[in-house]
């Protein structure tokens, strides 16, 4: 999880500078920065290279003894809601579907569609909302997400010597397990709270989006612990005690999963970004408006056209409607949360 976060950091430096001040050189040094992380990612091909083959009477064994597992639409099918005619068409012998799955499939996907709500509109917040641009909003971003990341990282510390102290084998009773799970959807739902209030009630201003920042990772750092145990307990329960006992699937179960969060983040952001334009986001393009001012072919944002882009994004911050604003805080303050409600539901429920 740190090295996943440290990933999405050295990622987004670029970008926020880029969003700052697009010139030429910053273009250049994001260029360089890219290809030298790309270098150092080669670093992982020898790894790819220890991999073998199993023999192939091996492999012909283990897939005459091994039960067929399927595929990921077999795992659809499932966990698929069905309706009154089709349970009264099912007979005694067919498969009950398994709850538990169902559920924790519906926690990915209204997981990846927070997920993709809150990440589409929040540069729209801080920009459009809060009517920042250029270098102040670089700081913004930048002291948010270092505030969050902070909180993260004390957080976790925290919970790895919370959950996982002791041998879990020995909790027959599942204690502590219940525990984590109140736990959680405690902090879902108080997350939801926070976040209605502070985005979607509150007035915007640079301090609610601090304060934003710690009380959303308050409220989510602890997720990461059962989603991941959720999925371990799910694939153990299907190999155990499933309707083909002996069916390794873990593979197929956590394609699926992560399909149908994929699936819904990018149905939703789709969505979210097609609102944007409904609700009348008007976009010019400054450094072509600015080209005049620029002595050659190539636009050096530099200068008197360094001013004159920053004057016509202002302007373009400053036309947009409040129907635009009331959107992108409706989004974050008030979708949100909803998807939350429907998060903590279907943890509780699994």
């Amino acid at each position: 999880k740190y090295t996943c976060m440290m990933g999405g950091g050295c990622g987004a430096i670029p970008v926020l500078v880029l969003m700052a001040d697009a010139s030429m050189l910053n273009r250049l040094g994001a260029l360089i920065y890219i290809f030298l992380f790309g270098l150092v990612s080669l670093e992982a091909v020898p790894i790819f290279k220890e991999a073998r083959q199993a023999p192939v009477s091996l492999k012909e064994e283990e897939e005459s003894s091994a039960p067929d597992t399927g595929s990921v639409l077999d795992i659809l099918r499932e966990v698929r809601p069905r309706c009154g005619c089709c349970r009264r068409r099912s007979t005694a012998e067919e498969v009950q579907p398994n709850m538990a799955f169902r559920h924790l499939m519906a926690v990915k996907f209204w997981h990846g569609a927070y997920g993709a709500s809150i990440g589409s509109t929040l540069f729209y917040y801080v920009t459009y909302v809060l009517r920042l641009g250029g270098w102040e909003r670089l700081q913004v971003i930048a002291a948010g997400g270092l505030i969050a990341g902070v909180t993260e990282i004390g957080l976790n510390l925290v919970y790895m010597r919370l959950f996982s102290a002791g041998d879990g084998r020995q909790d027959l009773s599942g204690i502590k397990d219940r525990r984590l799970l109140s736990y959680v959807v405690f902090c879902r739902l108080l997350n939801a709270l926070a976040t209605f209030l502070i985005i979607g009630w509150a007035d915007a201003s640079i301090t609610m989006v601090f304060l934003w920042a710690f009380t959303t990772r308050l409220g989510l750092a602890s997720f990461s612990f059962w989603r991941v145990s959720a999925q371990c307990w799910l694939v153990d329960e299907d190999c155990i005690f499933g309707a083909v006992p002996g069916r390794k699937r873990q593979g197929i179960i956590f394609g699926a999963l992560a399909m149908t969060q994929n699936f819904a983040g990018a149905f939703f952001s789709s969505m979210t970004f097609l609102g944007l334009g409904l609700a009348g986001l008007e976009t010019v393009n400054c450094e072509a408006q600015c080209k005049h001012l620029s002595g050659g072919p190539v636009v050096d944002t530099t200068g008197v056209v360094a001013e004159c882009v920053d004057e016509c994004f202002l302007g373009v911050i400053a036309q947009q409607p409040d129907s635009l604003r009331m959107y992108v805080r409706t989004v974050i303050g008030i979708w949100a949360p909803f998807c939350e409600l429907l998060i903590a539901f279907h943890a509780w429920k699994y």
